[in-house]
């Protein structure tokens, strides 16, 4: 978990300087265990003027965290649910009169 905080900030730092003298740096916080994984918040500094260009940042953001995952061989697992109908459920019976 340390490695996955280490590796998370230095994408954000690679991407956005931050000016630890003006602002607070990177925060990271681990918040909650989900189905299949331990989830965190990251939050990071930068100088926008609208909704926009928060939202492009907060994208380039993931992305830089996602491929220095790829990097480093860190896999971010999705849940899988496999349904299962039975083999004859959707089967329609034919009545001869």
């Amino acid at each position: 978990m340390e490695l996955v905080k280490q590796i998370s900030i230095q994408a954000i730092e690679s991407l956005f300087e931050q000016d630890n003298e003006l602002n607070k740096g990177i925060d990271f916080f681990y918040t909650a265990f989900g189905d299949s994984s331990i989830n965190y918040e990251i939050r990071f500094w930068i100088a926008v003027s609208g909704k926009k260009e928060m939202t492009v940042a907060k994208s380039e953001g993931v992305m830089a965290i996602k491929a220095a995952y790829n990097t480093h061989n860190i896999s971010i697992p999705f849940p899988i649910r496999t349904f299962d109908f039975g083999k004859d459920k959707f089967h329609s019976e034919t009545i001869t009169v």
